[in-house]
């Protein structure tokens, strides 16, 4: 997949057999997984990035931490600010001992009025 292309028709045929098994097979974290790798490694942004909210909304909560690592690796390769500064805080609401990785963001992007506050709770907690 490394070397294909988006419109690549082989690749249109991959994602309709991977749709076609989550008809019966939502529920199982290995499909998504892989199936959200994939569409990460193709670079299809928009089709990735929706796909991995579709595994965390169809998986239950105790499968997200198995589709997390994948969407975190998405983000940090996509400079799009404002949607990763989404995906990190909905991130923090699943592992909220995490709250390092948002403030070296909002560091990274010039947000510092909301990494300052966001450090301060972190301070104040322990």
């Amino acid at each position: 997949t490394k070397h294909r292309s988006v419109e690549d028709p082989e690749m249109g045929r991959v994602i309709d057999c991977y749709e076609r098994a989550l008809v019966f097979l939502h529920k199982m974290p290995r499909i998504w997984m892989d199936y959200c790798q994939f569409v990460v490694d193709l670079n299809y942004v928009t089709k990735a990035r929706h796909t991995l909210d579709r595994a965390l909304r169809s998986l239950p909560i105790t499968q997200h931490g198995r589709i997390w690592p994948i969407y975190l690796e998405f983000i940090k390769k996509h400079n799009i600010k404002e949607q990763a500064l989404r995906v990190y805080r909905r991130y923090l609401q699943l592992a909220p001992d995490d709250a390092e990785i948002l403030i070296d963001f909002l560091i990274s992007v010039d947000h510092l009025d909301e990494a300052a506050v966001l450090l301060t709770k972190c301070l104040n907690d322990d």
